[in-house]
């Protein structure tokens, strides 16, 4: 039970960028997409991926390392789309 929040957020959260990443691939759209929020999103979720592992909580950890590569496989869709364009 100590864990049951945080595996339901756990889910939500990454199935919401999954969600997130299927729009972007399907509509080709990556003008709203900031690199600047990715970047800093990226920073912060491999600072709390580094501090899930340091207090050994295994729901965050693995939540951080599943929304890091998530966010570095946006990142690189953003780039690659924006670079079709030009």
């Amino acid at each position: 039970m100590d864990y049951l929040f945080g595996y339901i957020g756990s889910f939500f959260l990454v199935a919401a960028w999954i969600n997130e990443l299927y729009r972007i691939y399907k509509s080709k759209n990556v003008e709203a997409v900031g690199l600047g929020f990715l970047s800093i999103y990226l920073i912060s979720t491999v600072a709390l991926l580094i501090h899930a592992i340091n207090i050994q909580d295994t729901v965050f950890t693995g939540l951080h390392i599943i929304l890091t590569i998530l966010t570095l496989v946006e990142i690189d869709l953003v780039m690659r789309k924006r670079a079709k364009k030009r």
